[in-house]
Order: structure tokens, then sequence, then C-alpha cells
């Protein structure tokens, strides 16, 4: 068995922070809080849980607020959540369990991080990050905000099914906050990938769609870009081209992806989406593709497990309606109802296609 230090940066997290410590209390060894500048309740909350509560001047770099809480750990493993996260029983379990056949000899665990969420509460939207740290490895934080973590030391590195859901209780909009950071690094000469790419994607965030489109072809002509954030850049590029008015742009941004990897189901949507208005036939091309593709989380790529079977069936109903191929279009819908057989759009149909069907037996 190895031991575990919880390493968390806070600040104002007064409306969140008890339900995340209450899902991660007697899992870990010790629990570290590093308070940024807090005015309300969160130390006092965090005391109820931890006695090892640290002040840390924020200097708008979350990577330095991150490696200060990991440098108070002890523990064999440094592993961190933010205040907005939530450790389901069953991913408790999964973690006690971890930690009692872990042995020291694994560098980083990846766990999935879920992000989004449908209206039953499962998960539709997550990818893998590295969560939990071997400390002799010496692992360091990097990148002002939408920090990475590595270990300056090889080790091995294991994918885990355990997950740890992102729930925010407030819409908080930190666009304002993460563009003022990453202007000052792009402006200071910063020619990192990563805060391109992100720099982009906050300006997008921001609705500052040209400028978004000039820092995303800078960062898609960066050779040092990580692939799978190309990808998604050129997704983003795309929506940037469709808010103002360059069609053509849209679709070509979107082929662009391809010669970064291979078609993901979240492209071929994006595709069949542009398609939808345009040419049915294409538009069934690219949605059946994306059936036929599985999401590849080992990539660490941002996955919307939706583009890979609800979101395809439930828009291939629609356009097989529109063909009046009422057939297809009802298998397309029990497809969709095999991923959200709750859904209002699922029902519905059914419903209609029900309909349909008593019509045509009476007309026989």
């Amino acid at each position: 068995m190895v031991t575990v230090s919880l390493c968390m940066i806070v600040k104002n997290e007064e409306d969140v922070l008890g339900r995340c410590l209450e899902s991660a209390k007697d899992i870990f060894d010790e629990i570290i809080i590093i308070d940024t500048g807090s005015t309300d309740k969160t130390k006092e909350i965090a005391s109820r849980y931890t006695d090892k509560i640290y002040d840390f001047e924020w200097i708008d770099d979350f990577a330095a607020a991150r490696n200060f809480a990991f440098s108070k750990g002890t523990c064999d493993y440094k592993f961190w959540l933010d205040a907005d996260d939530v450790i389901s029983e069953t991913n408790r379990e999964k973690l006690i369990k971890l930690k009692a056949v872990a042995d020291g000899s694994v560098g980083v665990f990846r766990m999935y991080y879920g992000i989004v969420f449908d209206e039953k509460g499962n998960c539709t939207y997550k990818y893998y990050r590295g969560r939990m740290f071997l400390a002799k490895l010496h692992p360091i934080w990097k990148g002002r905000v939408h920090e990475t973590c590595t270990t300056q030391t090889a080790g091995i590195s294991i994918d885990t099914d355990i997950e740890i859901y992102h729930k925010k209780k407030t819409a908080e909009n930190h666009t304002p906050r993460n563009l003022r950071i990453l202007k000052n690094e792009i402006e200071s000469g910063s020619t990192d990938p990563r805060t391109q790419y992100y720099y982009s994607r906050e300006l997008m965030y921001s609705g500052d769609y040209k400028a978004q489109i000039k820092m995303a072809e800078i960062f898609l002509e960066n050779p040092a870009g990580w692939y799978v954030n190309k990808i998604s850049a050129c997704q983003d590029l795309a929506f940037a081209k469709m808010k103002t008015g360059d069609t053509d742009g849209q679709i070509r941004a979107l082929v662009r992806s391809f010669s970064y990897g291979a078609p993901t189901g979240e492209v071929c949507c994006d595709i069949g989406k542009f398609f939808s208005k345009r040419d049915t036939k294409t538009a069934i091309f690219w949605y059946e593709t994306a059936l036929l593709l599985k999401p590849d989380y080992n990539s660490g790529a941002f996955i919307n497990e939706d583009c890979y079977g609800y979101i395809p069936a439930i828009e291939l109903c629609v356009l097989y309606y529109g063909k009046k191929d009422y057939k297809k279009a009802s298998e397309m819908n029990d497809l969709a109802a095999q991923f959200k057989p709750a859904n209002a759009s699922v029902l519905y149909n059914k419903s209609l296609f029900d309909k349909i069907n008593n019509e045509i037996s009476q007309n026989e």
C-alpha cells in the first residue's frame, strides 16, 4: 500500500469545497489546501477536514500555485482535485483499492475527467488527465492557465477506469481572467503551442472570432503543437469561420483536421451538420461514418461520447425522415434510444413512427 497526499488550490469556494472534501475524505493520507486569497468561508470549511492550510499570494499563475501545493505533500504520491470536483462512491471504492495494490512502481496514474453531463446525470464528455503522481519522480506543473503536470524523470504511466467528475454549481465565466493571463504570455513573446492553442480557445469563448482565427492559424502552423489539439483547433476554427460568414472556410477547416490525424466522431458530426441543409446524401455519409468510429480515450483528446452514438443516430433519423424513408428513420431512432432511452426527442419520434406505422397498416 502507498500513501497519497491530496493537494488542492482554492479561492472563494465556499459553495463547493465541502462537497468535494466530503467525497474525498477517508481516501487520502493527508489533505493539503492552498488558499490564494479567499474572502468567504473557504478556509473555515477546509479546516473541518484538515489542519494543513497554507496561504499563497496569487500571481496569475496556476502552475506556480499547484507546484506550491505539491511541495507541501509528504506522501508517496501527489493527487490533485479542484474544489468543484466530486468523487462518486463507486470511484471512491476504486481509489481505495488502487491505493491498496499500488507499490510505487507506477509514475503516473491517469484518470478520466468528466466535465459534461446529460439530463440524467450521465457523463457524456470526458478525457484522460494525469491525476496521481509519484513524488520521487518530482512532478512539476507548467502553464499559467490550463496548466499541465509532468514528471521530471521518466516513469511508467497507467490509464485507469477511475472517473473524477467536474461539477460546477455556478456558471462562472473565467474567460476574462484566462484571456488576460494568456494575452500577457503571447505579448511577452511566448511561442509555446499550448499557450497559443488555449489563447485561441479563450478568444472563441469571448466572441472575438477574428482574433481567434488569427491565433488558430499561428498555432496550426507551429510544428511543435500536439496533434489532438490541432484537430480540436480545426473544429474551433471552423466554428469561427461559420460565425464570420465564411462557409467555404468552415468546411476547409474541418477537412484540414485530417492532415493531423484520423477522422474523429466529433469532426464527422461537425461535417455532417455542415451538409445537413446542403446535401442530404453527404450528411448521411458523415453521420454514418461517425457511428463506425470508437472514441480513443488514450489519445488524451476531449471526447464527446454522444458523437459516437446518440448524435449521429438522432441526426440520421431526421435526415431519413426528410427523405420519407420512415423505416430507416425509425431504425435510427431506435439506435438513438439505445444510448438515451428517456430522451425527449427519442420518445417523441417513437410516438410519431408508431402513428405512421399504424396508418400504413390501416391502409394495407
